[in-house]
């Protein structure tokens, strides 16, 4: 189970009994680095973060490491302001809820 512990800057992850396991905790605004995690999701290879402060959805190995992002602070195509909601499709489509934008932008 990840969790998005916003306040904190990072995802905790925890075991089926809701036991510590690890964080991602890379905290800051630099490529990699955690702001404001709203919310994840987790398919077999990737944890998609969607951060408020970053504007921008992070992309990372479920071992915890950067993989990429997706998206870029602004208000035209491609780009987020305040992303809330993220989630991946069978077709590997994902779908971002750019909040501040008021939009759902597919990547």
């Amino acid at each position: 189970l990840h969790v998005a512990d916003r306040n904190n800057n990072r995802i905790q992850v925890l075991d089926q009994d809701g036991k510590y396991v690890r964080e991602y905790d890379q905290r800051g605004s630099d490529l990699g680095q955690l702001n404001r995690p709203a919310f994840i999701h987790v398919d077999h290879d990737y944890v998609y973060v969607s951060e408020l402060f970053n504007h921008h959805v992070s992309v990372l190995t479920t071992s915890g490491r950067f993989a990429h992002t997706i998206g870029r602070s602004g208000s035209g195509p491609g780009e987020l302001r305040g992303p809330h909601g993220v989630v991946v499709d069978t077709d590997g489509f994902v779908y971002v809820c750019d909040n501040l934008n008021n939009r759902v932008q597919i990547f």
